[in-house]
């Protein structure tokens, strides 16, 4: 399964790894994924280990959290973590704490300019600290744009929640513009973590949710696209070419995401949005080549052999779009790995799309 060239492995099926340096954050957002290991952080030992593994599997890094930049130590790991020749690809950040901490943050951008960084806005002023915490707002845009001056590549992720509306998309849209971010990905709650509690009080229907990503495509048509754009599964505009819905065949792999996830507790499972011993593959403990063995069947497994376990997805016209949909919303919403996706199988089958597809044809003509 795994390909050998002149002795050295090669875990193709991995094309970046995603460490969660940390389950502290200075916030508590309604909607966090990384709420089932609060208060866990992995220590320098633990950290040099894991480094050892990113650079045997010879692969990108991404850090995340909880917050990166609550973590003590954190200044002098990101450095030594580059200055061993690993390619530090994005820092996930609330960006709430950047300010105590330019002075690194330049002489990082010296060692790697390359490194992307995503920072949350999950509305403008109320509606995003309603979602997080109150101020939240305020430190996170200057934190955004303390990163653009230093020359960083700097994307905005959007959580869609009740308390956004056309006032906020319209006021994110001129913010993002007008600082110069690079791209913007919108997207609803992931169904796991403190979401779990918070979606009967915050959720947005899924029909306002379309809505809102249609308004965000018809402003940034108005502006002849001033930067990247993702919309759920719905539309992507990357690198000046657009990509409405996806597209599979039955040949394709059931799990496109080849992230290797390492969480606080030093854990690893298949999946970057499943958290827990029933996902675990291994440990950072663990010899990679065995981890390795343990992850592949989850991301080499086709979309025609999913298919064949999942009846309702047997003679579904739709399954060159969905590909039977996402295995973690699989378990997470309706219960089992075989499971039909029901948010993809939403999308389509209420054409939640037919919008944006307007949009764009009106555009094209």
């Amino acid at each position: 399964m795994r390909e050998t060239t002149a002795g050295v492995v090669s875990f193709d099926h991995i094309h970046s790894i995603l460490l969660h340096v940390t389950g502290q954050c200075n916030l508590s957002c309604k909607h966090c994924y990384v709420a089932s290991c609060p208060g866990i952080s992995l220590d320098s030992e633990q950290l040099m280990r894991v480094n050892e593994l990113v650079l045997q599997a010879q692969k990108p890094l991404s850090i995340t959290g909880g917050e990166p930049f609550t973590l003590p130590g954190i200044e002098d790991y990101l450095s030594d973590t580059v200055a061993s020749g690993i390619e530090l690809r994005a820092i996930f950040t609330n960006a709430t704490r950047l300010s105590q901490h330019r002075a690194f943050l330049e002489r990082l951008f010296n060692q790697q300019s390359t490194i992307a960084f995503y920072v949350s806005l999950d509305g403008v002023g109320r509606s995003h600290d309603l979602f997080r915490a109150e101020g939240s707002f305020r430190a996170a845009l200057e934190g955004a744009r303390m990163l653009k001056g230093l020359g960083f590549r700097v994307n905005i992720n959007t959580i869609l929640h009740n308390a956004i509306d056309e006032h906020d998309i319209r006021g994110l849209f001129s913010l993002i513009s007008e600082a110069g971010f690079d791209r913007w990905r919108l997207d609803t709650p992931f169904d796991a973590g403190q979401w779990n509690a918070s979606k009967r009080c915050h959720a947005l229907s899924p029909e306002a949710a379309a809505g809102l990503f249609n308004l965000v495509l018809q402003l940034s048509l108005q502006d002849s696209m001033p930067f990247e754009l993702e919309l759920d599964h719905l539309l992507k505009y990357i690198d000046g070419t657009f990509y409405f819905l996806d597209t599979y065949s039955l040949d394709d792999p059931v799990c496109a995401c080849k992230v290797l996830p390492i969480w606080p507790d030093g854990s690893i499972t298949w999946c970057q949005d499943l958290f827990g011993p029933e996902f675990t593959v291994g440990t950072i403990g663990d010899a990679l080549d065995a981890t390795y063995e343990r992850y592949l069947p989850f991301k080499t497994m086709s979309i025609a052999s999913a298919q064949s376990h999942i009846s309702a997805c047997q003679g579904c016209g739709l399954i060159e779009h969905c590909g039977t949909g996402c295995r973690a919303n699989s378990i997470l919403l309706a219960g089992s790995y075989f499971d039909p996706d029901p948010e993809i199988c939403g999308i389509l089958r209420h054409r939640l799309y037919k919008p944006i597809s307007d949009t764009l044809l009106g555009y094209r003509k």
